[in-house]
């Protein structure tokens, strides 16, 4: 089960390697691990099955003294993101690796998303506190408007994975966009389990070949929204 972006490159489903060895793979296959890895390419995919994506720039088009937001065309996370004038975003010299966007406007919410046959279910977290890009307190709910895109999105990534995650802010015209799509498990799920919307259960159920309606009964969110903060503890494993 690929947790990382690049374990997806690595892990894929036709990885002779592992298929040898009777491993079995819940990635994705190389076609799209290659078309998720880009998020330019990703974007125009988007674009073109009419989702609203943030405004992109060309070098030639930004204004010196305008803010933009950028990042790797093929990054993880919040790696590598800024937020620059334009001025200064021409004076990297590997510009070319990044996207160009237009500034939105949060809170960011994050719809984490799981498909078994016919049954789908989708969940919001809206990122209150994160740290090193992963949200470690979130208000848990539901948000009809951005839930139904990703039930939309869920038919139409070809081959599309049991679990995946996608990421919204606001642009300047008070509109829901996609920011980021994660074909992988979200490193925030944690929060979402203590809440109630238990998506470890769940693929364990699949694998162990469960029937739906105990997949099923790991969605038992049942509050209208919950807060939720995550913490580390140190803990003595031995002492002489």
């Amino acid at each position: 089960m690929p947790i990382l972006d690049i374990d997806q490159i690595m892990f894929y489903k036709e990885n002779l390697d592992l298929n040898e060895i009777n491993v079995k793979v819940l990635g994705l296959s190389k076609k799209v691990a290659c078309l998720y890895a880009d998020k330019e390419k990703m974007n125009v995919f988007l674009a073109k099955n009419h989702f609203l994506v943030p405004k992109s720039f060309s070098l030639e088009n930004i204004k010196d003294n305008e803010i933009y937001f950028i990042k790797p065309k093929k990054g993880y996370g919040s790696i590598g993101a800024d937020i620059k004038l334009g001025a200064d975003i021409k004076k990297i010299n590997d510009i070319c690796n990044f996207l160009i966007q237009e500034i939105c406007s949060g809170p960011e919410y994050t719809v984490e998303c799981f498909r078994y046959q016919k049954f789908i279910s989708c969940i919001t977290r809206e990122r209150i506190q994160a740290k090193s890009g992963v949200c470690v307190k979130a208000k848990v709910c539901h948000m009809d408007e951005i839930e139904k895109m990703v039930k939309k999105i869920a038919q139409i990534i070809p081959e599309c994975p049991m679990f995946f995650n996608v990421q919204f802010m606001k642009n300047r015209e008070n509109r829901f966009v996609i920011t980021d799509i994660n074909l992988r498990l979200a490193g925030g799920m944690s929060i979402s389990k203590t809440a109630g919307w238990d998506e470890a259960s769940a693929i364990a159920h699949v694998l162990l070949g469960s029937d739906l309606d105990k997949i099923e009964s790991c969605f038992g969110f049942s509050h209208k929204e919950c807060f939720v903060m995550r913490a580390y503890c140190d803990y003595i494993t031995e002492c002489n």
